[in-house]
């Protein structure tokens, strides 16, 4: 969804299964729904629910500059990033701002399932970037980071960065990820009501929640993290 100029706005995309899309070689290549918005430009009020994503190889759903307003809920991810490339961004969900002025605000990533090979150096649902972005809410959603089909190692669950605030990761379960279940790195945030547990005989889970510089004035409640 692509608006180099103007706004893209009033988009759904539901029942679609997107599958084996991209190249193994290329960390470019593969996406299953993406947007973008050009200097001054909006991709608005977009709503991605009830679709299958499977073997995607770089990012099953792409959330990029200018997007406001974005609802992705109850989908089914399956095989998302698992590039031969091991690169940071080879993602399930990705959001992320890249270039001054195209701002993202309200995305709501809530209710799906996860299943993510991708390596131990990517994150199942991140959301990152250079730009600001505000308001985003991570809630219910479960991830089993074990590994299916392209992956040979679990990759990390939930990544909220710096650059992010006014953000909620509430009600989420992360089961059997690489180092960090849930990593908070941007102030004013909610982690809340989360389960991260490790149940193999080997634990590559070091951490079940871990704040980071920049995780100022947080709330963390009622959390549930074994293994």
């Amino acid at each position: 969804l692509n608006a180099p100029n103007g706004s893209c706005e009033n988009i759904e995309v539901e029942g679609v299964v997107f599958s084996k899309l991209g190249s193994g070689t290329s960390f470019s290549r593969g996406f299953g729904v993406g947007m973008s918005g050009g200097v001054g430009a909006t991709v608005k009020r977009v709503n991605i629910h009830d679709n299958k994503f499977l073997d995607i190889v770089f990012q099953g759903v792409h959330v990029e500059d200018g997007s406001q307003q974005v609802d992705i809920h109850d989908n089914f991810f399956e095989g998302c990033g698992y590039s031969t490339i091991p690169w940071t961004y080879n993602n399930a969900i990705y959001v992320a701002a890249t270039n001054a002025g195209k701002e993202i605000s309200k995305v709501k990533i809530r209710g799906n399932t996860v299943s993510n090979p991708g390596t131990a150096s990517n994150w199942g649902i991140t959301c990152e970037g250079t730009v600001a972005m505000t308001d985003v809410e991570i809630t219910g959603n479960y991830l089993n980071m074990n590994g299916v089909n392209g992956g040979s190692s679990p990759c990390k669950g939930i990544f909220v960065a710096s650059q992010v605030s006014r953000y909620q990761v509430t009600g989420n379960t992360v089961k059997n990820a690489a180092n960090v279940g849930i990593k908070a790195a941007g102030p004013y945030g909610v982690v809340k009501g989360n389960i991260c547990y490790d149940d193999q005989p080997v634990k590559p889970q070091t951490y079940g929640i871990e704040y980071a510089s920049g995780a100022d004035y947080p709330i963390f409640a009622e959390n549930i993290l074994v293994g």
